[in-house]
C-alpha cells in the first residue's frame, strides 16, 4: 500500500501548526506581561520595551504567515487547538460532564455492536452448543 502525500499541503499544514503554536505562546507571554505590569513588577521603561517587543513579534508572525500564504491554515489550526484545550479543561474541571461523555460513548459502542446475524438467527457456534434456549 502506497500513501501519496501532497508535499505542499503537508508543508503548509506543518507551518500552520508551528505558527499557531507560536501565536499561543505569544498570547501566554502577553498575559504574563500584563500581570507583571499590573503588579508593578516592571518599571515604565521595561514595560514599554516589553510591549514593543511583543508588537514586533506580532508583526513578524503576520509577515511570515503572509509570505508563506498560511494565514487561514494557522488560524484554523489555532482555533482547533483552542477548542481541544477548552474541551479538555471543561472535562477536567467538570467531573459531571466527564461522566456524561463516558456514558454517551459507552452507549454508542453498545448500540453499534453487530454480530452479523438477524434476530432469531444463531451463529454456527451457538447452534452447535445446544440450539434455541
Amino acid at each position: 500500500m502506497t500513501i501519496e502525500v501532497d508535499e505542499e499541503e503537508l508543508e503548509q499544514g506543518l507551518l500552520g501548526l508551528i505558527m499557531a503554536l507560536v501565536e499561543i505562546i505569544k498570547e501566554v507571554i502577553d498575559q504574563q506581561a500584563l500581570e507583571l505590569v499590573e503588579k508593578g513588577v516592571l518599571d515604565d521603561e521595561s514595560a514599554e520595551q516589553l510591549g514593543q517587543s511583543l508588537m514586533d513579534l506580532e508583526e513578524t508572525i503576520q509577515q511570515i504567515e503572509e509570505e508563506q500564504n498560511i494565514e487561514e491554515t494557522a488560524s484554523e489550526t489555532k482555533d482547533q487547538l483552542d477548542r481541544t484545550v477548552d474541551d479538555v479543561l471543561n472535562t477536567a474541571l467538570n467531573p459531571a460532564e466527564w461522566a456524561r461523555e463516558i456514558e454517551a460513548q459507552e452507549g454508542e459502542s453498545v448500540g453499534t455492536v453487530d454480530d452479523g446475524f438477524s434476530e432469531g438467527e444463531q451463529s454456527p457456534e451457538a447452534a452447535s452448543e445446544g440450539g434455541d434456549e
